[in-house]
């Protein structure tokens, strides 16, 4: 058995897109028993918005960013007994369970540069500039080349600038190849992508390429292996050996210090066979060990990494 760090989850989106179900127990793949089963020590939330969809409901993407950022709070104070705020790496205790902040896509300030400010004062702890679309901020990842190779906006360049000046973790996952380029040619700090997986092994723009997963390393990030099918192989369905390829590759791409898991349960669909939901992550963890992985490597995997660029960014 080993704890662990999960450094990206949509459990927030499906409470808000619900409204009935809560953290402490849910038909999703995320809530605080399957948490306790699994024997996490800290799970990443992701406050996401599909802003393409908010927009066209005539939503304003501020107030609704607010609301979600509130379901976190709310549901934080609500089983406080069992899943605390993680505010203090050196005070945390061993047998606690605990929750950090993070923002998928920065667009909902939509060319409002203040709007940040209420990004660093809520206790937001990593941030993406963009999701699936093109916003104020930069280019999403795509298959289209043009459209990958564009990097960031000015606003995006200054979003960059004032995110590292507040400690606040800049995530590529879902950003395009040039924009990813400009991160790592302007951020003063370590950058992560989330919960991306390696181009190498699947195909993907989703994916990462060698450059890049080299590049995270060489800035002292990690990378969060995605557990999500559709970036883990081309088959119909995925399997704990899929998972494992990724690991295995992105460790001897980048060095075991880069490789972190970032599941992406409650943002995906489907899953792999064996890791159903968050409960199961022990089963990685049996698979890494049958497979001849050691203790060491898997405990980088699994929480040290993690632990790692949190400190770095002053958790």
């Amino acid at each position: 058995m080993m704890r662990f760090i999960d450094l990206h989850c949509d459990t927030l989106s499906k409470l808000y897109a619900d409204g009935t179900q809560h953290l402490n127990t849910n038909t999703y793949h995320v809530d605080i028993q399957k948490l306790r089963n699994g024997e996490c020590f800290a799970a990443t939330f992701a406050v996401f918005l599909d802003e393409k969809n908010v927009c066209e409901q005539g939503l304003d993407l501020f107030d609704e960013w607010n609301k979600m950022l509130k379901i976190y709070k709310d549901e934080l104070a609500l089983w406080q007994d069992h899943l605390l705020p993680l505010k203090n790496i050196a005070a945390a205790e061993a047998d606690k369970m605990y929750g950090l902040l993070s923002l998928e896509s920065c667009g909902f300030v939509q060319g409002k540069m203040e709007r940040l400010e209420d990004v660093a004062k809520c206790g937001c702890k990593m941030a993406s500039l963009t999701w699936n679309y093109e916003n104020c901020m930069g280019y999403a990842n795509s298959s289209n080349s043009t459209q990958m190779a564009k990097g960031l906006k000015a606003l995006g360049l200054d979003a960059l600038a004032f995110l590292n000046e507040k400690n606040i973790i800049i995530d590529i996952s879902h950003l395009s190849d040039g924009g990813a380029e400009d991160v790592f040619e302007n951020s003063k700090m370590p950058v992560v992508a989330s919960h991306s997986n390696a181009r190498a092994v699947c195909k993907h723009p989703r994916n990462l390429s060698d450059s890049h997963i080299r590049k995270i390393a060489q800035s002292g990030g990690v990378i969060g292996i995605n557990f999500f099918p559709e970036f883990l192989t081309t088959q119909e369905m995925a399997s704990m050996e899929h998972v494992i390829a990724h690991i295995d590759y992105i460790m001897r791409c980048g060095g075991q210090e880069v490789v972190a898991l970032g599941s992406d349960y409650d943002g995906i669909g489907s899953t792999p066979v064996g890791l159903e939901d968050v409960s199961k992550m022990q089963n990685l963890y049996g698979a890494l060990k049958d497979k001849g992985f050691t203790e060491k490597s898997i405990e980088k995997l699994f929480y040290q990494n993690a632990l790692r660029v949190l400190k770095e960014y002053g958790l």
